[in-house]
């Protein structure tokens, strides 16, 4: 399935980035990867992160998991969604974001999530293998797996639900 196929469609805004890999010949032809990629100016940003989290017990934990997600977000895209969802009187925002062929980096995302949320669990819904918690309010909630290569993750008032019945 392609990456749009877990979002919204009435979605009041939408953000997509292919990935650099989806035009590696015309992005190497760039200023801009001449002064980010060739110069080691990225590799340095990166060196420079890893570096100040060490500073941070907290952020030493979490740079490592976070630093390839950006890196595989910048290198094969990711697509955005929100939507707003009747609560009532009120709309609640809810989003999806799928990391394009992210699947591979489910265990290294859970670490992540967990150590954010300790409380989150591992279920399975509609035959898949999701980590989901608790955020505060009423139904509200996050959720994370994979599908189709990608990663998902869905935030919001029946943010699992509404993308899972949706694929």
């Amino acid at each position: 399935k392609p990456a749009e196929a877990f979002l919204p469609s009435d979605a009041v805004a939408y953000f997509r980035h292919d990935g650099s890999a989806a035009h590696r010949k015309e992005w190497e032809q760039t200023a801009a990867f001449q002064s980010l990629v060739k110069s080691g100016f990225w590799k340095s940003a990166e060196d420079m992160v890893a570096a100040l989290s060490k500073q941070q017990p907290d952020a030493e934990k979490i740079a490592p998991l976070l630093l390839p997600l950006v890196r595989q977000a910048t290198v094969d895209g990711v697509s955005a969604a929100l939507r707003l969802v009747k609560a009532g009187d009120a709309l609640e925002p809810q989003i999806t974001v799928v990391l394009h062929k992210g699947a591979a980096k489910e265990t290294d995302v859970f670490k992540l999530l967990k150590q954010v949320d300790p409380a989150a669990q591992e279920t399975s819904q509609l035959g898949r293998k999701v980590l989901r918690g608790q955020l505060p309010g009423e139904s509200q909630e996050w959720g994370c797996w994979s599908d189709s290569g990608h990663l998902i993750v869905a935030v919001g008032r029946d943010a699992l639900t509404s993308v899972l019945q949706r694929t």
